[in-house]
């Protein structure tokens, strides 16, 4: 058996031609790529459930979608997670972990805000939402869009 075989010591079926391993979940998610990888970090996260709360309140201009799931609650808080560990790598200098770790919270960031906005998409999907953030309590909220001063103090020159 090759190094990237799994045995699941399961039996084999046949499907449509093709040869598939009856596994269970259980099974699954103990697979050495799964317990591995940034997936079983999350699921692990999921699981134990001691998660980071964002520390900012709601303020008054932004408007609350809903809370956070678990799957929510476990990625923001490796990304957390990950800010930390980042700003301890700088100040050791270590770039390449910084990099690495860059990259990790890009992916992290990338399914929060995936997650987000598929379960949140009639709330976001409207030119009144400047962005969206996560505030204390695991709120999800959108604020309105911020408009710059410059801006302001053109448009009020011209009139």
């Amino acid at each position: 058996m090759g190094a990237n075989t799994y045995d699941s010591g399961r039996k084999h079926t046949k499907k449509e031609g093709v040869m598939k391993k009856e596994m269970s979940i259980r099974d699954f998610l103990m697979m050495p790529e799964i317990v591995d990888s940034l997936i079983g970090e999350v699921i692990k996260t999921m699981v134990n459930g001691n998660f980071v709360e964002p520390d900012d309140a709601v303020a008054g201009s932004e408007r609350v979608l809903g809370e956070m799931n678990a799957l929510e609650r476990a990625l923001y808080t490796l990304l957390y997670n990950c800010k930390k560990e980042h700003e301890t790598m700088e100040e050791r200098h270590d770039h390449k972990k910084c990099m690495s770790i860059g990259q990790r919270a890009a992916s992290l960031r990338g399914m929060l805000w995936e997650s987000v906005e598929k379960r949140f998409a009639a709330g976001i999907d409207n030119e009144e939402v400047g962005g969206t953030g996560v505030r204390k309590g695991f709120k999800i909220v959108t604020f309105p869009p911020q408009t710059s001063s410059v801006f302001m103090e053109i448009l009020r020159a011209s009139l």
